[in-house]
């Protein structure tokens, strides 16, 4: 039986765990992906570098979702910084998590299970 999990079940499960993702990037302009696939490596409910205040926006409302990124952008090291960011929803496409791999199906808006 193929396993399948929601965003929701995703922040939940991988709460205060590393986690790898792909997805592409969205244009800032036309708030559509532009094709630049971005791997990141990052955690949930990380408090320690955090300024005060609140978001301005709601990231769910974008089809955003908010993280830590522990390892910043491994394919451009002198540009990158580890901090958090925001992952575009709308160009999920995998993720690897606590051993397993997880494909996004952006009909069903779930992740499934890839066998290996």
């Amino acid at each position: 039986m193929t396993r399948m999990m929601t965003i929701d079940q995703f922040r939940e499960d991988a709460a205060g765990t590393f986690w790898t993702i792909r997805f592409r990037k969205r244009n800032p302009k036309t708030k559509k992906p532009d094709g630049a696939i971005r791997t990141m490596q990052g955690r949930f409910g990380v408090t320690k570098h955090l300024m005060g205040g609140t978001l301005k926006y709601d990231p769910r409302a974008k089809n955003l979702l908010c993280c830590y990124d522990a390892a910043g952008n491994p394919d451009d090291r002198e540009n990158s910084t580890v901090g958090y960011k925001m992952i575009n929803l709308d160009g999920l496409i995998d993720l690897h998590f606590r051993g397993s791999y997880w494909e996004w199906n952006n009909t069903t808006k779930l992740f499934v299970e890839i066998k290996a």
